[in-house]
């Protein structure tokens, strides 16, 4: 390998460990030296399912908030519209019963949240695309794949959002137009901040975990301690050698009839 060759490794790999260790990525390493990932949020189920309950309420914000601003043009009976609301109110009412396993690192649950934004998309492109009042919705998806499975899959989510709600918003009869400034924005930020904030909490309940690991071991070694403790205090402070073996001796004796 050349000078120049192993120059521009070497910069690839300083690269690399700078994007691995910025504060943004889904990982952190342990006190045992190991990388916990997004994958190891099935790991801590308590916090996991804690989460999902807060993400299905946020679900439910969404479309809430939609159908306060759409229900005038639901009630004239604006075909799009309805499809959208019908759409938006399936999905989340399927997550309420089924929700998605956060964490899991099988191809069909991260599929899965990726399906729900390419629903999501496509009803909201058909009706004025990011100016639908329900778009808040796909933005929660895209959030949800992004806390659940790191910034890869959230950032997969948000292309797949903006591509899907486009080409759907032009293909339905209208001209193409890319996305807004705003609508960039809130994709990035949805597929960044929720990523941001499953480091941090891996980070603490990693934490967590290695205290109450530490707590276990200390509570056993100090038992053991109490129970030494305890046993020196019965024993006669002028033991020696020579008694333990007298001792040893007269036991053997009394429990086997032995003379010898």
């Amino acid at each position: 390998m050349s000078r120049d060759q192993g120059s521009a490794h070497g910069s690839l790999r300083r690269a690399v460990g700078f994007v691995r260790n910025a504060p943004w990525w889904p990982a952190h390493r342990q006190a045992d030296g190991g990388l916990l990932t997004a994958h190891d949020l099935h790991r801590y189920p308590g916090m996991a399912n804690s989460m999902a309950t807060v993400l299905t309420a946020l679900r439910w914000v969404a479309v809430l908030i939609g159908l306060a601003y759409a229900a005038q043009s639901a009630a004239d009976g604006e075909l799009r519209i309805v499809v959208t609301v019908a759409v938006a109110i399936f999905v989340t009412s399927l997550r309420t019963l089924f929700p998605l396993k956060l964490g899991d690192p099988s191809p069909r649950a991260m599929a899965a949240a990726l399906i729900d934004v390419t629903l999501l998309a496509t009803a909201i492109g058909i009706r004025e695309g990011f100016a639908n009042p329900l778009v808040g919705t796909l933005f929660v998806a895209v959030a949800i794949a992004a806390f659940g499975w790191g910034l890869p899959v959230g950032t997969a989510a948000a292309f797949l959002a903006g591509t899907v709600t486009t080409l759907v918003y032009y293909f339905g009869g209208d001209s193409f137009e890319l996305p807004s400034a705003l609508a960039i924005f809130g994709l990035v930020g949805a597929a960044l901040i929720p990523a941001a904030a499953l480091e941090r909490l891996l980070e603490y309940e990693g934490r967590r975990k290695d205290l109450l690991d530490q707590h276990s071991k200390l509570t056993e070694a100090n038992q053991l301690l109490g129970a030494l403790n305890d046993l020196a205090r019965v024993l006669p402070s002028s033991l020696d050698q020579a008694d333990v073996i007298a001792t040893a001796r007269g036991e053997l004796v009394d429990t086997f009839g032995a003379q010898r």
